[in-house]
This record gives C-alpha cells, structure tokens and sequence, in this order.
C-alpha cells in the first residue's frame, strides 16, 4: 500500500464556531463554505473544521485537535494493514467519508481513497 499526503487537514473540535473564528480573525485565513462545512485556505493547506462526535470508542485519548490526511488507492484494504500495526479506527464512513484513525504513536489521520 502507499500513503501520500493530502493538501488537507482537519481540526476535530467540540467548539467549530470558536475555531473558525480563531483561524479566520486571528490567524487572517480565508474561509470557503462547501458542503463539508467551512474550508480554511492558509496558502498551503486547506483545513476542514469537523465537530462531529467520534462514532468509535476506543477508550484511548480525545480524538480532538489536528488530523492529517493520506490519500491511497484502497481505504479498507488500508484500514486491514494499519490495523494490524495498531493503529485505531475512531470514525469510519467508508470511502469518499470520513475514516479517521491514530497510530501507536499519536498521530491522528485521514484516509481518502483517490488517485
């Protein structure tokens, strides 16, 4: 499987109008309104301000704060190989959705399935 990085991040949050505030006021970043809710532009990355609620309980840490995004061919057949090398599913829609996950080291991230 190979991993590449996206152009797109995400800040999980349980206060979104805050951040969008914050990021928009204080930091000077643009704001896109898509169907996926308000996209930050900060010249280099777009960043999506999520809220919604971790669907998955694993008993391990907030998932809140920021969340990377790797694009890759296949996101189950992914999820099947990061799993086996402890990594956790916190949300998971399927491609084209949300598949957020954490390493063993923290890292919390996106799957997309693209090109």
């Amino acid at each position: 499987m190979q991993y590449k990085m996206s152009a797109n991040t995400a800040v999980f949050t349980d206060q979104p109008e805050a951040a969008l505030e914050f990021y928009r006021d204080v930091m000077g970043f643009s704001v896109e309104d898509t169907e996926w809710g308000p996209i930050l532009d900060t010249g280099v990355i777009k960043v999506f301000i999520d809220s919604r609620p971790v669907e998955i309980d694993t008993g391990d840490a907030s998932p809140y704060g920021l969340v990377l995004e790797f694009v890759v061919d296949d996101v189950e057949a992914a999820r099947e190989e990061l799993t086996a090398h402890g990594c956790k599913v916190f949300m998971w829609e399927g491609a084209g959705q949300a598949c957020v996950m954490r390493d063993p080291f923290g890292l919390m991230f996106n799957l997309w399935q693209g090109a």
